[in-house]
């Protein structure tokens, strides 16, 4: 007597839609080889770099025609917070929107607008800052992959310069770099 029967089972291939160029391409063909050890098969969707970012409604990011995909997503302010704003859903009112996910959040898009007002400077954008990033850490509408590391090279014999995430260009600052006798004695 058998207890449990075999039912069929339709298996689903998720699809990964990525640029077909560049370390994206390396990095969807990554993905599907460790999925695939792990027994879930990926389609890789491959499209060109231009198509992939049209604006909505006809590229498929920006269109929301994914179901997963792997891309670059611009340098905009830092921190980012447009990108995940309400008010930057792509939409026919507002083609170029930058928010490709679609993440919308009612305490994110005050801490944006905070952090959007302060100009990304003083304490109280710091905190705004800090605030979008706990939310989108919570609610993780994407999924960060790598960040691109951000370098600054300068002579030892040069004082001033920061690396700070905060801001969106570490040479914000240059006015204030100095050399030799102007650098405070450490």
């Amino acid at each position: 007597m058998r207890l449990f029967q075999r039912a069929a089972v339709a298996r689903v291939q998720p699809t990964y839609t990525i640029a077909g160029t560049g370390v994206e391409a390396a990095a969807g063909l990554e993905i599907e080889r460790q999925l695939s050890e792990c027994g879930i098969d990926v389609v890789l969707e491959e499209i060109a770099p231009e198509s992939l970012a049209a604006p909505y409604p006809d590229g498929p990011v920006f269109g929301g025609d994914y179901q997963a995909v792997l891309w670059t997503w611009p340098a905009w302010q830092v921190p980012p917070c447009e990108l995940f704003a309400s008010s930057e859903i792509p939409s026919e009112a507002l083609p170029n929107g930058a928010n490709a996910s679609g993440f919308s959040d009612r305490a994110y898009d005050r801490a944006c607008s905070r952090v959007l007002l302060g100009g990304g400077l003083g304490s109280e954008s710091v905190e705004a800052a800090a605030e979008t990033q706990a939310i989108l850490a919570d609610q993780l509408p994407s999924l960060p992959l790598l960040v691109w590391p951000r370098l600054l090279v300068f002579s030892p014999d040069v004082c001033g310069p920061q690396a700070d995430a905060s801001v969106a260009s570490m040479l914000w600052t240059i006015e204030a770099y100095d050399r030799g006798d102007g650098c405070p004695a450490g």
